[in-house]
Formats: C-alpha cells, structure tokens, sequence
C-alpha cells in the first residue's frame, strides 16, 4: 500500500517539474513588443469585450452582466497619472482597435468609443482629485444570435 502511496506522490512531482520546466521553456520565447507576440497590448475582458490596459493604472472591483443576448460589465480604474493622460490613452488605443471614438474633456472627461454598428460599446470616464485619478470602464455587447462567433 505504501509503494502506491509513493508512486503516486513521486508521478505528481515529476509532472509538476515538468509543466513548470514547460510553462518557462515556450515562454521564454515570447517578449512584449516582439514580432512572436501578436498582440503586444496588454487587453482584459470587461463583461464580453476585450479593453487595453494603461500600464500606471490599477483595476478593481470587475463586474459583469448577461441577459440574453445582452452582456455589459464594469471596472474602476485608480491611478497617480493625470486624468488627460488615461483619456489620451483610452482614445488611440480603441482607435487602433476599430473603434469610432467620441471625447469630451481632457482634464478629466468621457472616451466614449462605438463599434459594429453600435453593438459594441466601451465608455471610459475619468476625474482627477488630490493627485490621484479615478474612473470606471463601462461596456455594452448586443451578440449577433446569428453569428455565435462574436
């Protein structure tokens, strides 16, 4: 019985070696920026739609909802940079990501970006108080029943 015991615990510390070994080895080959990664923008999924990340900026509090068809979800963002530089951001970085993006403010303000016809929305709101910049991404996903790759 204890030889079993052994063997076990001996296979399960041998695989763990070896997913770790793995995990470093094809990882290492990815750098940020490098032309092997894809998508160098660091994103996280906000309700159902992928957002980027700014970097000086800390996430908290997500928050997600589905009815039917109908995904939203939330964030708060905190971070030491000026509000204009969040805003700045948030514009060229949907922009890129093919959204029509509407601004107001710059001191501390709304991006609003739209994308397929209106189906796709992210709102990034910003203020700035004492140093210390806060705000919540807010997005909206109407899926396609039709189309279940969206």
């Amino acid at each position: 019985m204890w030889g079993v015991v052994a063997v076990t615990y001996g296979l399960v510390i041998v695989t763990s070696i070896v997913a770790i070994a793995s995990y470093f080895y094809f990882r290492s080959e990815i750098r940020p920026g490098d032309d092997a990664d894809g998508n160098p923008m660091r994103r996280m999924m906000v309700g159902a739609v992928w957002v980027p990340i700014y970097a000086g900026a800390t996430y908290v509090e997500p928050a997600s909802h589905r009815e039917k068809e109908i995904t939203t979800g939330s964030v708060k963002i905190r971070s030491q940079e000026p509000a204009g530089a969040l805003l700045g951001f948030y514009q060229e970085a949907l922009k890129e990501g093919g959204y029509v993006t509407f601004t107001e403010g710059n001191a501390g303000g709304t991006v609003q970006a739209i994308r397929n016809g209106g189906k796709i929305n992210v709102t990034v709101t910003v203020t700035t108080a004492s140093q210390n910049t806060t705000g919540e991404i807010r997005t909206l996903h109407h899926a396609d029943p039709a189309r279940p790759d969206q």
